[in-house]
């Protein structure tokens, strides 16, 4: 599965490519304000630290502790962001990591428990994403870049998922 996942880099060529037809179709102007007011979703972590880190499957455990595969990841994530701004994005939502200890796969693997380490990992991603966020959009007039924190929200439905409509939340459907 994990070969399926499009680089940043592949991402941000791609989104070159998109921006010189719309320039085509519309005109210099018009395609400027599209971008400039399409609201742009961002999600980057989850499948580096379960698939890349964790999962041994990769080195990256051997040349990164957990704290530094962080701001390994945070700083790809800021030059994705920047370089998507120099692009004309302007409103971007980055979604933070929800407790990835506690999907079913991992729970599965940690006895029907959610995985600490995995969690704690989250945490920590959360946290130095939101300082970057904030710091980037200090940098980078005109931008409103965001974080949409859902770790919370997803924690409190694997701890509770009969209070958001879900009879179980520690086996994937």
């Amino acid at each position: 599965m994990i070969q399926r996942v499009i680089p940043l880099w592949k991402q941000l060529d791609m989104f070159r490519e998109y921006m010189s037809r719309l320039d085509d179709h519309l005109g210099a102007t018009e395609a400027h304000a599209v971008v400039a007011g399409a609201v742009y979703a961002v999600s980057i972590g989850t499948n580096d630290f379960i698939e890349n880190y964790f999962a041994l499957t990769t080195t990256r455990f051997l040349e990164f502790t957990p704290g530094e595969y962080t701001d390994y990841l945070v700083g790809l994530a800021r030059g994705f962001l920047a370089e998507l701004y120099s692009l004309g994005a302007r409103k971007i939502g980055f979604t933070g990591l929800a407790p990835m200890g506690c999907l079913p796969l991992e729970r599965a693997r940690a006895l029907g428990r959610c995985a600490e380490e995995y969690n704690a990992a989250a945490r920590a991603f959360n946290a130095a994403l939101v300082g970057m966020v904030r710091e980037l959009g200090e940098q980078l007039p005109g931008s409103d870049i965001r974080v949409a924190e859902v770790y919370d929200f997803f924690e409190d439905m694997v701890r509770d998922p009969g209070r958001h409509g879900f009879a179980r939340a520690d086996v994937g459907c």
